[in-house]
């Protein structure tokens, strides 16, 4: 699944077994993240790059659509499924809309598809057909897990996970930066022996 800034996004919720408050607060969660929140009958219809399925009522922080995105971001993904603590494996998923129209895959099942069908569908032999991440690296909670207040976590959240984000970039480009000081280094130590050793 090739994604790039302009991608769109379009959520498909599953909300039969819902209360009113977790799909209200799902629906919140997640506007302006996707281009549509809609029903199968309608996405059917749209040329999504990718659909996101949501089965549990989970809430998205801030930016967590993207980070998904992020990390689905290979030519050859089909799926990413976000792992929850004990909730259903297939709670939260994203397609590449792609696949779903070559293979034509009705999008009012999608929601059923679980691990049987990603065996019995995607390719063994490519790793990257599918990915899984964590609920907590993207900013993904259960709804009960989120607090009365979802706005005010999908806040904090979001800026905790992007504070945590740049601190890693940051971290890396230390390393880099050591590492290179410290090679620079020896390579003048070695260059000193050599001139010493020719005189």
């Amino acid at each position: 699944m090739r994604l790039n800034p302009t991608t769109s996004v379009h959520a498909l919720l599953c909300t039969q077994e819902w209360s009113d408050a977790s799909q209200h607060a799902v629906a919140m969660s997640l506007q302006d993240q996707v281009a549509q929140i809609g029903s199968a009958d309608l996405l059917r219809h749209l040329q999504t790059d990718a659909v996101l399925v949501v089965s549990s009522p989970v809430v998205f922080a801030h930016g967590a659509v993207k980070r998904i995105q992020h990390l689905a971001a290979h030519p050859n993904r089909i799926v990413t499924r976000v792992l929850l603590p004990d909730q259903d494996p297939g709670g939260v998923a994203l397609w590449s809309g792609a696949w779903l129209r070559r293979q034509g895959i009705d999008l009012e099942n999608l929601p059923a598809y679980g691990l049987a069908f990603d065996r019995a569908h995607l390719s063994h032999v490519d790793p990257q057909a599918r990915a899984w991440v964590r609920a907590d690296e993207v900013g993904v909670a259960t709804f009960n897990g989120a607090g009365t207040d979802v706005r005010r976590w999908a806040r904090t959240e979001g800026v905790r996970l992007q504070v945590r984000r740049s601190l890693v970039a940051a971290r890396s480009l230390l390393g880099r930066v050591r590492r290179g000081r410290t090679l620079s280094r020896q390579r003048r130590r070695q260059g000193e022996q050599a001139h010493r050793q020719v005189r």
